[in-house]
């Protein structure tokens, strides 16, 4: 686990114990970790270990656990630029290159889960 992370924090209130997690840094400690044998697994967002078998992992994606996000940030009086970030991402939804470079880039097969997020109160309903 990566100290303080999302990941983290679900895994103790699921119930493991806290002195069971390995906890590392970042994400390339956390890929050493398990090659090395000293972890068994490193659960981290889908997208955060690009071509996962080049460093010697699988890549698994558990479709059972919450979904979580990551979210780009706008000051409350750029409305405008937010709205037209937020049309460019649906542009790219629309016209199927978000799909193409999941796929392409990170080898992600679930894009009809991941194509139901399309605002951000759709994962947090407290976001506008």
């Amino acid at each position: 686990m990566i100290t303080g992370s999302s990941q983290e924090a679900y895994a103790v209130k699921q119930g493991i114990a806290r002195e069971r997690l390995v906890r590392v840094p970042d994400i390339q400690a956390g890929v050493a970790t398990v090659t090395s044998g000293r972890a068994d697994a490193l659960v981290v967002g889908q997208f955060s270990i690009p071509n996962a078998e080049q460093k010697g992992v699988e890549g698994v994606v558990d479709k059972e656990a919450p979904m979580n996000g990551i979210a780009a940030a706008f000051r409350k009086e750029d409305i405008h630029f937010r709205d037209a970030f937020n049309e460019q991402l649906s542009l790219l939804r629309r016209d199927g290159n978000m799909q193409q470079l999941y796929f392409a880039k990170y080898r992600i097969s679930n894009w009809d889960t991941l194509a139901k997020f399309t605002e951000a109160s759709d994962i947090e309903p407290s976001c506008d």
